[in-house]
């Protein structure tokens, strides 16, 4: 018999019938020195809401990862560069995003504002440039969006006024 991976694999969480919906690495404080590609297959888990991955990471995010329909909480520290990819606009039910601190560069997709569930958007401490989308006002129930140790440049877009729920902002 296999064992249950949700019993026996620390970081795994799943639901009543035992189809893992969270898992929690950190990488970073467990020892491991070998970076980490975040792997493909990580789009076979379907039922998963919860995805944290922290330390080690190298590489970019897969585009399997748009088959993850039920993510609600996305957070991959440490490591990862490219192109924060247009293809997370298409995770509709996230409510919290945090890809910092990593390596990402090029401009913050302004895809990322139909992501309208978003309560927090971390994106802090990258390599990121270019102005801060206009689009990023449509994220109305931010409670939190840190923009900060980026090399952002321009005005603050007006749209962001509409952000009436905000209570930490920082763009440093």
């Amino acid at each position: 018999t296999t064992p249950d991976c949700c019993a026996v694999w620390f970081g795994v969480g799943c639901d009543t019938n035992g189809r893992v919906t969270s898992l929690y690495y950190d990488l970073y404080n467990t020892g491991v020195q070998v970076p980490q590609r975040l792997p493909a297959s990580l789009g076979g888990l379907p039922f998963l809401e919860t995805l944290h991955i922290n330390g080690n990471l190298t590489g970019t995010i897969p585009d399997s990862i748009v088959n993850l329909f039920k993510l609600q909480n996305l957070q991959l520290n440490m490591g990862l560069s490219g192109r924060i990819p247009d293809f997370l606009s298409r995770l509709k039910r996230l409510t919290y995003l945090d890809l910092s601190p990593n390596s990402f560069t090029g401009s913050i997709p302004p895809t990322l504002g139909q992501l309208t569930s978003l309560t927090y958007l971390a994106i802090f401490d990258n390599e990121l440039s270019g102005s801060i989308p206009e689009s990023l006002g449509r994220l109305t129930r931010l409670d939190s969006l840190d923009l900060s140790g980026n090399f952002l440049t321009g005005p603050i877009p007006a749209s962001l006024s509409r952000l009436t729920s905000i209570s930490q902002f920082d763009l440093r």
